[in-house]
């Protein structure tokens, strides 16, 4: 990836960064803020195809049992803390990329799919401390029902 350019000249003189497109993405920065990216829509859609596909392909394969663990082998290697995971709980984690995955390429917006690794990780934190696995207990242990907030009963409770 080339350089960023600074947004100022992008506002400043356009076609030279519109041309440069042609080679790929551009990166626009901005004093004191995020980076931006410029591309063009046929390759956002290419690669929004891409992922759709890719992941509804590897969802599929999940359906066949010898590929989790080559699935789950391949996802180590950019996620190392799911050694952390006992196996039902990296069967889950890979139930739930895929699924998320693919919606959210649907959709085309990840932030659930990045919140939903977040949400594994911190899991794995969990249980690669032994204390403090010992202390919250496994998930799940500690699950009381929560009152239904339309039962009679339950706005007694919070005080209605």
């Amino acid at each position: 990836m080339a350089a960023p350019i600074p947004l100022s000249n992008f506002v400043r003189d356009y076609r030279p960064v519109i041309d440069s497109l042609d080679d790929g993405e551009v990166v626009l920065s901005q004093r004191g803020g995020e980076l931006l990216l410029l591309s063009s829509l046929r390759r956002r859609e290419g690669d929004r195809h891409a992922v759709a596909a890719l992941s509804h392909l590897l969802a599929h394969a999940l359906e066949r049992g010898e590929l989790v663990d080559v699935l789950a082998d391949s996802l180590s290697d950019e996620y190392p803390w799911l050694e952390f995971l006992p196996a039902h709980e990296r069967r889950a984690f890979l139930d739930e990329f895929f699924r998320v995955l693919r919606a959210s390429a649907t959709v085309d917006r990840f932030s659930a799919f990045d919140q939903m690794i977040e949400a594994w990780k911190s899991t794995a934190e969990i249980y690669a401390d032994p204390d403090l696995l010992a202390r919250l207990g496994q998930p799940g242990d500690d699950a009381i029902p929560a009152p239904s907030p339309l039962d009679s009963d339950a706005s007694t409770v919070a005080g209605r």
